[in-house]
């Protein structure tokens, strides 16, 4: 696919982690996406949101999750939550102390995907995050990201990419 295709090679021992994977799927929403083998998985529930979280067991700071969260029945499509710019401006978190960079907003199986980073303090390393919102009409918005930190990023961007194009849903 586009986002596989514009990955990086897989090579060493990102290679071996990436070789066997698990695969989350949610029945009620039609949701599904993979993520190495070796990944942990926790779930928490937040009031009415599902929080599914996977982490690397070698490198704690990468990571993949998916948050379900309810909407209303009229929200039947993202154009609920307007358009892909106005939904990056709220995504991407701005403020006193915070460093976010944008570098990529497209639509992508009719979901709105975002390639940023964040520094959310002085000390913070900085974060890189790809994240799909989709919604399931009248029922969901679906957010699945895939993060790890800069200084990983180049090494971790395959796995990452792979995990985030692994994403699905029912239309």
């Amino acid at each position: 696919s586009a986002l596989a295709g514009a990955a990086l090679g897989v090579t060493g021992a990102s290679a071996a982690r990436a070789e066997e994977s698990q695969t989350y799927s949610d029945l009620a929403t039609g949701t599904s996406f993979s993520v190495p083998g070796t990944w942990s998985q926790s779930v928490q529930i937040l009031g009415d949101r599902k929080l599914v979280l996977y982490v690397d067991p070698e490198n704690t700071e990468t990571n993949a999750f998916v948050l379900f969260t309810p909407v209303a029945a009229d929200y039947r499509g993202l154009g609920s939550f307007g358009t892909i710019d106005l939904v990056a401006r709220t995504v991407i978190p701005e403020g006193p102390g915070i460093e976010s960079n944008l570098l990529d907003s497209k639509q992508v199986k009719g979901n709105y995907f975002f390639d940023y980073t964040i520094k959310a303090a002085a000390d913070a390393p900085v974060r890189h995050l790809l994240t799909i919102f989709a919604v399931v009409p009248g029922q969901m918005l679906v957010t699945y990201s895939a993060q790890t930190t800069e200084a990983n990023y180049a090494k971790e961007k395959a796995l990452l990419m792979k995990a985030i194009d692994s994403f699905s849903i029912k239309a």
